[in-house]
Formats: structure tokens, C-alpha cells, sequence
């Protein structure tokens, strides 16, 4: 039987060599596991090597239950298979891993800048530093990862060679290109790029805090695009090239679609409203025919999304809104349900957004009139009182014939259609425009009608997330949790984040300007299950809602002390004054 090789070449089948392959990963019946790989290579001439590797790791999976070491055996095998691409099989053999990490270091860094992988302006900094930073990775980090961890970072983040697409990029190679690619932003503030390239691979290595995957992707590299997600603004118009001066063009649908591609290539996802494009059936003026309506142009981008992969590596997300009071929301909502479901718009998350007035018309059994965004614009960019007198205006002209009538519903009905259709397929969500507004802290910058694709993150046109998650769980200590220790890893966090938006190479000007006025940055948990389990609390408790309020206050409150620190070293951001923060409110004031 012949072995096709990643590289390409063939060899012989060889036992032995397999063999001593599973037997390094620290497999206990290493011939139990080898028996099985040969029983499934009988009768075939040709297999990859890849093949019979996933294989090895498939077989050492189903044995977990019967003896958990066989987990980390498996991860150690899928670890060795990495290694063997980044340095060889004799190196990996004849030399242990501290040094093939060390010595290794420089010819990851030189095979990156040779082959127009790496930013050389960001890598220039580094170069006099090499040997410092090599000293400083800690190759048995690798082993805090589980087998799922190194799966991940096999399939989509570790950096693979042009020529034969191998991997040159080990683990902790990944962390500290990460932390040298954030920390580089240092030298705008007069900062020490080592010392923070340092403290961020600690934090990042010891899985106590990770980015989204755009940083993890790109940072370092000539790609350079780190948020996770945009909110693109679409206006009703197919682009602005056509309609130069008109300042209801502001970015056409055409525009959108074109730097959504770009930022799905980059590994970003990107949010929309769609609010702004005329119903389906109203005039065009300029070409004497009638609109197709947002539900159509949606379709488009749906399509572009299907063909280009998020960053190579994964296909783009997106999510579609539209306002509850759009002529086309009943389209919209029964737009991906009954049988639709599993068919149309796949690549997209889609939300209702409603005001309060909408919900209070639910309740009251109020009629709901849909009417056309071209004839009453003021209900796009207002929400709470000033949306109210909107709505309450645009009804009126309705009445007296001012403007077009495209129908009258019960609130009722049209909630209901929401709920069954979120029943029958799970699109789409409600966003509510008055609570997202009325908590936004730069609400004199404009009102936020769209989120980023998961809906955790209302953003302003333009704007980007920016993203990280604090892994709770390794902040247990002797069953107990170390809040001087989250408290350090915040402050690390945020200042990650915020040089993220520095450093960040976005493709258009429009997202640069945007997200250096409001430098928004998101910080998140994950680990929360696992905390609970390890400190014995029951999931569906009293105690862990207590816990978790507790877990979210002090993580809320020491982001906001990191941040207060952070303006001192390096000034308020740019849109600080007219915002809440410069009234001195927090988040939590607008609650009340």
C-alpha cells in the first residue's frame, strides 16, 4: 500500500513507523490502537497520510470513555503531526522542544517576511528583539490546550506555507505573533512594545483571555483586518458613484456589497439595515419602474456571501434588519420559515427591530400602520419620544392622503407573525430600538439602527467589534476565585483591546474614522459552565445567578477603572465629550 504525503510524494506503508508515531503521543496499548488504523487500511492500494492520521485520532477519541489519558494522547499525537510540518521529522526527533521553539523562532519570522505573509513595517520594530522574545515562549503551554483547542487552531488559525500548505506556525508561535502584532501600537503612546508583547503572550498562552478570530488571523500579517464584525450602512440608492451630491446616497447597495466581500475575505462578519430601501411595488423615479424591495437585494448579498469564505477559513456571517414598520416586514419575516426554512437567505441572521410604541400597540390591541421610508425618513433616525411623534405625524399624512397608505395591520397580528415564524424556523429575533438607544453612552453621535451579526453588539454606521473573551475558569484557585487575578487580566484585556482599533488595517476610510471617534471595544466571558462545576453549583441555582451578577459587576466596574487609566496615559477618545462617560453616567445609570 502506498502513502501520499503532504508534500505531495508517495512511500511504502510503513508499521513500525506508525507505530512509533502513537506510541510518542503516550497511547498505553499503542498496538490495540495500530490494529485498528490497519484493519481500515485493508484493501486499499493509494490513502493520504492525512486520512490515516485522522483516523489514529478517531480511534484514540471513542477509547476517552474507557480511559481519559487517551484524551491528552490524542491531543499530544495531533500536537506531534504540527510540529513534524513546522520542523521536520529528524529536528523533531533529534532535538527537544524547547529548542525547536527557541532556534526556531527566527526562521517563522523569516519564512513570513519572505513570502509577503507578515507586515515588514510592524515586523521592523522586532527585528533587534528576536532572541529576547524567542527566550520568552513556553512550549509547554501547548499542553494547556485540549484536543479540540489544537483541532481549531489546525483548521483555521495556524499559518500554513504557500507552497505546499503545511504548517510553519507552531501554538505559541500563533500567541506571541498575536501579542507582538497588538503590542506594536505601543510606540503611539511612547509605550514599550516588548514589555506589553510580553504580558499580552502570558495572558493569551495561559488562555486566560483570546480575541476573535480576525486577531488571531490576521495580527501581524499584511491582512491587518482584526474586528470581528461591521455594521455597514445601506442607503436607497445603488451606489454613490451614480449619485454624486445626493445626500441620501451615502453608501448604495451596491457600495455595501462590494466592501462586505472585501471584509468576508478578511474573516470579518457585517451587519446591515435595510430599512432605508424602498418597498417592493414603489416608484423609481429615474428609471420609470418599481422597486424589487429589501427582501430581493438581500438575496444578493446572501449569494456574494455563499462563494467567499470568511478569511479563507469559514463562510461569512451576516445579519438583516428591518423596522416593524416597513411596508415589506411581512416578507421579512416569513422570509426564512415555513418552506423557506433551510433554504432561503442561509448566510443570514435576521431581526425585527421595534420601538416601545410597537410593543405598547401589541398589548392594547392598537391598529400598526407600514409605511413607505421614502415618504417618512424621520422614523429611521429617531427612537423613544421623537420616534413617538414621528410615527404619530407620519399617521396623520397617512390619513389625510399627504403620503401612500400601504397597509394597516393589528399590532397583535403582526407580533404574532413574529413569534411563529421565530417558532417554526428561529428567525427572525427582535432587537429593541428604544433599549439599545437609550444604553448607548455616544447617543449625540447619531442612533444606532443595526447590530453586528449575533446581535450582542448594536454599532453606529461603520463600525466595527472589537472583540474578547476572559476565560472564568482559569480563575479558580483552591476552589475559590481569584478576583485579584481576573482584576489583573481586565486590565490587560482592555488595553489589548483599545490597541487593536490602532493597529487595525480596515480597507476604507470611512471604517477607520468611525471606529477611532467612538473606539468601542467589546469585552466578554466564556467558562462560565465550567466555574460553576468546579465550584459545585448547580447550573439552574439561585447561587449561580448570584454569582454570575457578581462575576458581571466586577468585571463591568474594573473594564471601566482599566479604561479611566488608560485615558490618562493616552488622552479621551475623540468623541468623549457630548457622551454620557463625559457627564460621568455609566452604563448602568441609564437604567434608572
Amino acid at each position: 500500500m502506498r502513502i501520499i504525503k503532504k508534500r505531495g510524494f508517495e512511500e511504502n506503508f510503513d508499521r513500525n513507523k506508525l507505530l512509533t508515531s502513537i506510541e510518542r503521543a503516550g497511547v498505553k496499548n499503542a498496538e490495540l490502537v495500530l490494529e485498528s488504523v490497519i484493519k481500515y487500511l485493508n484493501g486499499k492500494e493509494k490513502v493520504s497520510s492525512m486520512d490515516i492520521s485522522n483516523h489514529v485520532q478517531l480511534i484514540m477519541l471513542n477509547l476517552v470513555p474507557e480511559d481519559i489519558k487517551y484524551h491528552e494522547a490524542v491531543r499530544n499525537y495531533l500536537l506531534w503531526s504540527i510540529y513534524k510540518d513546522v520542523w521536520g521529522k529528524e529536528r523533531l526527533y533529534r532535538e527537544n522542544l524547547s529548542d525547536l521553539y527557541r532556534y526556531g523562532f527566527k526562521d517563522w519570522l523569516d519564512y513570513g517576511l519572505k513570502n509577503n505573509i507578515f507586515d515588514k513595517e510592524k515586523v521592523k520594530f522586532y527585528l533587534e528583539h528576536i532572541d529576547e522574545l524567542a527566550r520568552y515562549i513556553r512550549p509547554e503551554r501547548d499542553l494547556l490546550l485540549t484536543y479540540n483547542s489544537v483541532r481549531v487552531l489546525a483548521s483555521r488559525y495556524l499559518l500554513k506555507r504557500i507552497e505546499n500548505l503545511t504548517f510553519f506556525e507552531a501554538p505559541q508561535y500563533l500567541f506571541m505573533r498575536v501579542a507582538m502584532g497588538i503590542a506594536i501600537a505601543e510606540l503611539n503612546y511612547g509605550g514599550d512594545p516588548i514589555y506589553w508583547a510580553k504580558k499580552f503572550y502570558d495572558t493569551l498562552s495561559e488562555l486566560k483571555f483570546l480575541p476573535n478570530s480576525p486577531t488571531l488571523f490576521n495580527a501581524l500579517t499584511i491582512s491587518g483586518v482584526l474586528s470581528a464584525c461591521f455594521v455597514i450602512e445601506i442607503s436607497d440608492c445603488m451606489t454613490r458613484l451614480t449619485h454624486s451630491g445626493d445626500v441620501n446616497c451615502i453608501f448604495g447597495i451596491y457600495d455595501a456589497l462590494l466592501l462586505t466581500g472585501i471584509l468576508h475575505q478578511a474573516g470579518a462578519g457585517t451587519g446591515f439595515s435595510f430599512t432605508k430601501l424602498r418597498p417592493e411595488g414603489d416608484v423609481v423615479k429615474s428609471t420609470s419602474g418599481t422597486a424589487s424591495g429589501p427582501v430581493s437585494f438581500m438575496k444578493l448579498f446572501d449569494i456574494s456571501t455563499e462563494v467567499i469564505k470568511q478569511g479563507g477559513r469559514r463562510r461569512g456571517a451576516m445579519m438583516g434588519i428591518l423596522e416593524v414598520w416597513h411596508p415589506d416586514i411581512e416578507k421579512f419575516i416569513q422570509s426564512k420559515t415555513g418552506r423557506l426554512k433551510d433554504v432561503n437567505l442561509q448566510n443570514f441572521n435576521i431581526s425585527v427591530m421595534v420601538p416601545d410604541m410597537f410593543m405598547y400597540s401589541v398589548v392594547n390591541d392598537d391598529d400598526w400602520y407600514l409605511i413607505n421610508p421614502r415618504e417618512c425618513q424621520c422614523l429611521i433616525e429617531s427612537w423613544g419620544h421623537e420616534f413617538n411623534k414621528c410615527y404619530k405625524l407620519c399617521v396623520e399624512k397617512v390619513e389625510r392622503g399627504e403620503i401612500s397608505i400601504w397597509k394597516r395591520i393589528k399590532a397583535k397580528e403582526l407580533f404574532m407573525k413574529i413569534v411563529e415564524a421565530a417558532w417554526d424556523s428561529g428567525d427572525p429575533g427582535m432587537l429593541f430600538k428604544d433599549a439599545i438607544n437609550i444604553r448607548h453612552p455616544l447617543r449625540h453621535l447619531g442612533t444606532i439602527i443595526a447590530t453586528n451579526p449575533c446581535a450582542e453588539v448594536p454599532l453606529l454606521p461603520f463600525e466595527s467589534c472589537n472583540l474578547g473573551s476572559i476565560n472564568l475558569s482559569k480563575f479558580i484557585i483552591n476552589g475559590k476565585i481569584d478576583w485579584n487575578g481576573l482584576r489583573e487580566t481586565i486590565s490587560i484585556a482592555v488595553r489589548f483591546l483599545d490597541n487593536v482599533i490602532d493597529v487595525n488595517k480596515l480597507p476604507q476610510d470611512t471604517l477607520i474614522e468611525a471606529n477611532r471617534r467612538s473606539r468601542k471595544i467589546g469585552l466578554g466571558v466564556m467558562g462560565l459552565a465550567e466555574v460553576l462545576t468546579k465550584l459545585e453549583i448547580p447550573y439552574d441555582s439561585d447561587d449561580a445567578l448570584y454569582l454570575s451578577d457578581k462575576l458581571a459587576e466586577w468585571i463591568a466596574y474594573n473594564a471601566v477603572i482599566s479604561s479611566i487609566e488608560l485615558a490618562k496615559e493616552r488622552g479621551v477618545f475623540p468623541s468623549f465629550k457630548g457622551s454620557l462617560w463625559s457627564e460621568g453616567k455609566v452604563i448602568i445609570d441609564t437604567w434608572r
